[in-house]
C-alpha cells in the first residue's frame, strides 16, 4: 500500500514507519524539514501544516491509500482548520484510493482524566486547556468529514506513551512527565 506519514520524524511516527517498511508498505513522510533520515526507501514531502498551500503543494503530485496524522505542533498548536486542510488535500489528491485516514488524537480529547468510552462526549469548544480543545475539535470536524464526504476516518485516543525516544518538545498533561534524574525512560502523554 502507499502510506503518507504525517508528523513521522518523531516518537510514534520513527516506529511506525519502521513497522510499514517492514511490512512491504510504500511509505511517505510528510514533515517541515527538506530531508529525513530514514534512507532511500522512504520518499519525503516537505510541508507545514499552518500552511495550507504548503501542503497542498507538497501533495499535488502524490496519492495515497492509507494516512496516519501524527503530528502536533506543541509550540503554536493544530487547529481544527489545518488538520481538515490536510485531509481535504489528501482527499482531493487520492480519491477513491484513500481507504482510511488514521488521526492520532489523546485521550485528553475528553478534557477531564482517563475513566471515558468511546461514547462519552469530548471537551467542549471553549475549553480553557489548547492542546485538550484542539484534538476535540479536529476529531469533530473529521467525523463532520466522514458523514458529508465519506472520508474514511479513525481515530486513536491513548492515554500515555512510554519510551525511549520521546520528544523533549512534548507537552506533558495528566500530571505525568519524564524523569528529572537522567533516565531515559519517560511517561508522556500521547503525542499527535
Amino acid at each position: 500500500m502507499k502510506v503518507l506519514v504525517i508528523g513521522g520524524t518523531m516518537f510514534i511516527g520513527r516506529l511506525l514507519i519502521a513497522e510499514l517498511l517492514k511490512a512491504g508498505h510504500a511509505v511517505t513522510v510528510m514533515h517541515r524539514k527538506p530531508k529525513h533520515d530514514f534512507g532511500k526507501r522512504v520518499q519525503n514531502l516537505m510541508a507545514d501544516r499552518n500552511d495550507a498551500a504548503s501542503v497542498r503543494e507538497a501533495l499535488r503530485f502524490t496519492s495515497f491509500q492509507v494516512v496516519f496524522d501524527n503530528v502536533y505542533d506543541w509550540e503554536r498548536g493544530t487547529t481544527a482548520s489545518q488538520v481538515e486542510g490536510t485531509a481535504r488535500a489528501v482527499m482531493a489528491v487520492s480519491g477513491d484510493r484513500l481507504t482510511r485516514y488514521i488521526f492520532m488524537s489523546s485521550v485528553a480529547a475528553y478534557g477531564d482524566g482517563l475513566n471515558h468510552h468511546d461514547g462519552d462526549p469530548l471537551a467542549p469548544d471553549d475549553h480553557a486547556e489548547a492542546y485538550v480543545r484542539n484534538k476535540a475539535m479536529s476529531e469533530r470536524m473529521l467525523f463532520r468529514m466522514y458523514q458529508k464526504t465519506g472520508l474514511p476516518v479513525v481515530t486513536l485516543r491513548p492515554p500515555f506513551i512510554y519510551g525511549r525516544a520521546i520528544p523533549s518538545t512534548a507537552k506533558r498533561s495528566f500530571g505525568t512527565g519524564c524523569a528529572k534524574d537522567g533516565r531515559s525512560s519517560c511517561l508522556e502523554t500521547a503525542i499527535g
